[in-house]
């Protein structure tokens, strides 16, 4: 039978050990919430660094093509030849040579197209990569009747030198995206040249990128979808739908603050992006999307009008399962102090 000192070292030892325990306890989920809060906050501006990069990659991949066929275009649209012929009815000779422009033109092309659409006499000319209406360009007459010629009208009722749209063609049964530059002479207005680029080879080269949690789009100013990689989302012809049957970014965003919050930065960016300078803004934000919270990022491209935005789930590219390792280690050294502690107490 113990005795009563041998009771109470019993008793104190007990003691001590149950408030190693609790206090073993008490640090072991104070750590652990202020480790979560730090992974967070890595993860946080990990990811906001990561987006703002994959913004201006994004832009540099969709502007580096485009801005060679803009400027091909343009060039195209100052043609003294197109300026000629379409400025007055043409003789045979000027119109053979407008077609020696327009095929010079096409062979230039990234998708070795052309379109050339007359004002005064609404014929548009057309010749695509397998020089399928060569001697027959003329291709069908622009009609301001035509609900699917109201983006010709539009384009020169609106008077933007360029502009970039998807668009499918019925007549020539083609989507691509197109880009139209006004065709002037002085304050004349004699038409819209340009060219197309195939929307699936653009879609897989610039928009899918192929990283999961990862998923870009770009959209015009008024918001609505231009690229993306799920192709029902994409508004074509936007140019000529009103406000409110457009396919536009609300359709991502599950939060109408955060839609209305994303339409006021979008037009702050708009607002303050310099077209001289060398790299535009990427904002960033949290929005819900499908349900799960993603990290928003976007920019205004003032050469095109648009913006590129990209939604990035951290959960899947940053997952905190991968500080599970970190987590088992503290949780290990917890428990073998607690238990070199009650070795000492009992020596």
């Amino acid at each position: 039978m113990q005795d009563e000192p041998e009771k109470h070292s019993a008793s104190l030892k007990l003691r001590f050990l149950l408030i190693a325990v609790m206090l073993t306890a008490l640090a072991s989920i104070a750590s652990w919430s202020a480790f979560q809060l730090i992974v967070q906050h890595v993860i946080e501006q990990w990811g906001t660094r990561a987006v703002q990069i994959q913004v201006r990659y994004e832009s540099a991949r969709l502007l580096k093509p485009l801005e060679r066929e803009i400027a091909l275009a343009r060039q195209m649209a100052q043609s003294n030849v197109l300026k000629r012929w379409a400025a007055q009815p043409p003789t045979a000779e000027l119109h053979a040579e407008a077609l020696n422009e327009m095929e010079s033109y096409r062979l230039g092309f990234y998708d070795n197209s052309f379109f050339v659409a007359r004002l005064d006499t609404g014929e548009y000319f057309h010749n695509n990569a397998a020089n399928e209406y060569a001697g027959r360009e003329l291709r069908y007459s622009l009609s301001p009747d035509k609900p699917d010629d109201a983006w010709f009208y539009q384009l020169l009722k609106n008077g933007r030198d360029i502009h970039i749209n998807i668009n499918p063609d019925a007549e020539l049964g083609v989507t691509k995206l197109w880009i139209d530059v006004l065709l002037r002479d002085g304050d004349r207005l004699l038409g819209v040249v340009g060219t197309g680029i195939g929307l699936e080879d653009f879609l897989r080269e610039v928009v899918d990128v192929g990283e999961p949690g990862v998923s870009s789009l770009f959209v015009d100013h008024f918001g609505a979808i231009q690229l993306y990689k799920d192709e029902r989302l994409i508004d074509f012809a936007s140019l000529v739908k009103p406000e409110g049957q457009k396919n536009t970014i609300d359709l991502l965003l599950d939060v109408p603050a955060e839609r209305e919050s994303v339409r006021n930065t979008m037009q702050r960016l708009r607002e303050s992006t310099d077209p001289a300078a060398g790299q535009s803004v990427v904002h960033t934000q949290f929005v819900m999307s499908g349900g799960k919270r993603h990290l928003l990022g976007m920019a205004y491209l003032p050469a095109i009008g648009w913006y590129d935005m990209t939604l990035t789930d951290l959960d899947i590219i940053m997952p905190t399962d991968q500080f599970t390792p970190a987590i088992a280690l503290s949780v290990l050294i917890s428990l073998l102090s607690l238990l070199l502690f009650n070795q000492a107490l009992r020596r």
